[in-house]
């Protein structure tokens, strides 16, 4: 096809962008690889340098590589769906051979007469990625046209909605957010069944009420405009805190400066603490919700490989992450929220004179710091097993004693590949710190029953006498609650489900205590 100013030659595709920002790879392609090598692309790409903007390339023929459409009214990224189109007008004035290209996305001209010096033919159309599509596991696209003018810029089908995390067992709302200013109704659905919907009123984010939610049922969510609907993906429900395996990623660098100082980032990793994976995912020392301290020892004579061979080799390496995994067989797994405690993290054995190397007790640190390691989110290997809120790692007044590091996050569901890679490095304190390979790690662990037991207020798993002076203390000291029971679950103290704990729960409470 050769266009011509008066008829010219058309190439449109939607592209979805999802986030806005991070570098990825996502663009179309309309091309000849077989006559005259010429690639017509256009969208998202990271071999163009920054990423502010959306970028195009036209190799070949007297064209350029990638480039930004930052020119004229060119739009900026954002997340959502796009349009990206490239006209192929007739040769620049006073040739006889060649194209000019104008380029516009969402509407807007972003580059003018783009000169290609050599007529091409257009005959292969592609979608996808040239290269990894690293922070994205999946790409959209839609509507892809190729034909002779005139110009017309294409309607973009609506962002599919997400579903707010956590959903946990009992919620009556669920969050939805990316929702189109022009959407009139948002429906919630579990396993695919309608639970609640309402009209969003040109609200980007709605809370919407829907029937009590279930654990391991799973939520979605479609938005409808006037003309058409889409549906997000789905998350599980959860329960707060379930069995999980816990190992540890160490990094064998052959770093040669003091224990508990900061190490390299090249080396391969293994992970110790266990010598099984399901799924790609470690399966580690297994941790049950429990209302006491767990003391954990991952011994490097039990290892298998993440990016190494799966046997220690070296003497002097990296203490690299810590490897959550989802526990898919427990009949108490859970997508979350999780809270989980670290304290006391020891190289066993490799002080001097065969002491134990406090890598360290979080004491003295800044309480709200980020210390040993990164909140789960930050790493980009294992962000898409879980959905965030919440995404924390701060230092926080309740240890074993002291201070200890807490760590939150949320599945999107319970399979068994599902695991978390809590990185060490560039924290604000104890980052990435070189250990002895060659001996033990040990931490201690906090992982808090879910409270969901109503009556059972001291948390320890059972409604009993014991549970009678926390409950009499929430209803009248809720802050003197908290600093006696601070593993205490005032929340089980509202035992008539009103939203309040207060003396309208005495009576079932009463009636809990005296039921076998």
């Amino acid at each position: 096809v050769a266009g011509t100013d008066l008829d010219p030659a058309i190439f449109s595709i939607n592209i979805l962008d999802p986030n806005g920002g991070t570098g990825i790879n996502q663009y179309a392609d309309l091309d000849n690889l077989t006559t005259d090598f010429f690639l017509a692309e256009i969208g998202i790409s990271n071999l163009a340098g920054a990423q502010t903007h959306y970028q195009a390339r036209l190799l070949s023929n007297g064209g350029t590589g990638w480039f930004q459409l930052d020119q004229f009214d060119g739009p900026e990224r954002t997340a959502g769906w796009h349009n990206f189109t490239m006209v192929f007008k007739g040769p620049p004035d006073g040739e006889t051979v060649g194209h000019e290209v104008d380029i516009y996305v969402d509407g807007l001209l972003a580059g003018k007469n783009i000169p290609l010096t050599e007529d091409t033919v257009l005959q292969e159309p592609r979608i996808g990625a040239g290269l990894s599509a690293s922070g994205a596991p999946e790409g959209y696209f839609d509507d892809y046209c190729f034909y002779t003018g005139p110009l017309a810029i294409p309607t973009l089908p609506p962002v599919p909605p997400s579903v707010g995390s956590p959903v946990e067992a009992g919620n009556t709302t669920v969050t939805v957010n990316n929702i189109e200013a022009s959407a009139t109704l948002v429906t919630v659905y579990a396993n695919a069944v309608a639970i609640g919907s309402i009209n969003p009123a040109g609200a980007a984010t709605i809370a919407v009420p829907v029937t009590s939610l279930v654990q391991y049922d799973t939520i979605s969510a479609t938005q409808f405009t006037t003309s058409e609907s889409v549906q997000s993906s789905g998350l599980e429900v959860g329960n707060g805190n379930g069995d999980i395996f816990l190992s540890i990623g160490v990094r064998e660098t052959g770093d040669a400066g003091p224990l508990g100082s900061p190490g390299s980032g090249i080396g391969s990793i293994e992970w110790i603490g266990t010598t099984t994976t399901a799924s790609g995912a470690p399966n580690g020392v297994l941790v049950s919700p429990q209302a006491a301290w767990q003391t954990i020892v991952f011994d490097p004579a039990q290892a298998v490989g993440f990016t190494g061979n799966g046997v220690v080799d070296g003497t002097r390496g990296v203490l690299e992450h810590l490897a959550v995994a989802v526990d898919s067989n427990a009949l108490n797994r859970s997508t979350g929220a999780y809270q989980v405690f670290i304290d006391n993290v020891i190289n066993v054995g490799a002080g001097a004179g065969g002491s134990d190397f406090i890598i360290t007790d979080f004491e003295g640190l800044p309480l709200g710091d980020e210390a040993l390691f990164q909140e789960p989110g930050n790493s980009g290997s294992t962000s898409a097993n879980a959905q965030f809120p919440p995404d924390f790692s701060e230092t926080v007044g309740i240890g074993n004693p002291g201070q200890s590091q807490s760590l939150g996050w949320f599945w999107i569901d319970t399979q068994a590949q599902r695991w978390q890679r809590i990185s060490t490095g560039a924290v604000a304190s104890v980052p990435s710190p070189i250990i002895d390979l060659t001996r033990p790690i040990q931490l201690d662990v906090l992982l808090l029953p879910p409270c969901s037991l109503k009556g059972d207020v001291n948390a320890d798993g059972v409604v009993n006498l014991l549970d009678v002076d926390a409950y009499v203390l929430a209803l009248i000291d809720p802050a003197g609650f908290a600093a006696q029971h601070p593993f205490g679950c005032i929340e089980n103290a509202d035992v008539n489900n009103s939203g309040a704990a207060d003396g309208e729960d005495s009576q079932p409470f009463v009636q809990l205590l005296l039921t076998p």
